[in-house]
């Protein structure tokens, strides 16, 4: 998204993949900002130096955009709810949960929507399963989940709320391997192997609140050009978040056809998405 948006605008866009690894998060942003870049745009920054690691930029004029999150949870967290009580559920919803962090922004704010329902007394935390080998999280939270998996028998747990896909994928992989199809299990974030394994355990992953990572790219390089303009910019913006039900996909989507089944999916056509008619002038010219 960053980089078609960019180059439609007729600029050099550059992108650096970091692994998720914060010591190289923070060389690589140090490499970028000597290098005398015009902007950057940070994707998933830590807390704990996301700030000390851009003032450097800022200090020497670069413009920066950073994405962290949008509100998914109360989507996810409230189609959980919905199926249960559809099923004649009584709350508190008996939850296990998948966490990483704190210190992770994206997911320490999905965070307080769950933690809010847990004060209303709506759910019930039986255990949070979370990774120690952020190298190897799929495989780690499989093992994870299949070390407690015994110690709740069926009916023992009304769902599994996973705030971030990679984690919820391995214990989707523990499940399976112990045979249990019991616990129904609600998601954040979205991609093809995410459809891909909703799709063929539709059973237990039944829906996953996203936005389309394509889009997030679009709007963060709009928000980019736009400081270039001199044009003013929000602190904060979220985009518009979809609640994609398992029961609506089937083995022929992918990210990039998810948009017949999901209204709005993907939608960079809206007037608050910060397409300006400068932009267009912009695509024009550089489309010659």
């Amino acid at each position: 998204g960053c980089v078609s948006e960019g180059t439609a605008f007729g600029f050099t866009v550059d992108t650096y993949v970091t692994d998720g690894d914060d010591a190289k998060t923070q060389e690589v942003v140090a490499q970028v900002i000597s290098k005398g870049y015009d902007g950057i745009i940070l994707s998933h920054g830590q807390l704990s130096y996301t700030y000390d690691m851009l003032k450097p930029a800022r200090d020497k004029g670069i413009e920066v955009v950073t994405f962290d999150s949008m509100p998914l949870a109360e989507l996810s967290l409230g189609f959980m709810m919905k199926e249960f009580e559809d099923n004649g559920g009584q709350y508190p919803m008996k939850v296990l949960k998948t966490f990483m962090g704190p210190g992770v922004p994206p997911l320490d704010r999905r965070n307080e929507i769950y933690t809010k329902l847990e004060s209303e007394g709506k759910i019930k935390t039986v255990e949070v399963i979370a990774p120690s080998d952020t190298a190897n999280v799929r495989g780690d939270m499989t093992n994870k989940t299949a070390a407690i998996l015994p110690k709740y028998p069926e009916g023992a747990v009304d769902a599994i709320w996973g705030c971030y896909d990679e984690l919820a994928k391995g214990v989707l992989q523990a499940l399976n391997d112990a045979g249990r199809t019991d616990i129904p299990m609600y998601t954040i974030d979205i991609s093809n192997d995410d459809i891909q394994l909703m799709t063929s355990n539709s059973d237990v992953w039944k829906s996953t609140a996203a936005v389309d990572p394509k889009l997030i790219g679009i709007v963060d390089m709009r928000l980019l050009a736009m400081k270039f303009a001199g044009e003013e910019t929000p602190d904060f913006y979220n985009l518009a978040a979809q609640n994609v039900e398992t029961t609506t996909l089937s083995p022929d989507i992918s990210m990039t056809n998810l948009n017949t089944v999901v209204d709005g999916w993907g939608d960079a056509t809206t007037s608050d998405s910060f397409n300006l008619d400068w932009m267009d002038a912009l695509r024009a010219k550089f489309a010659k």
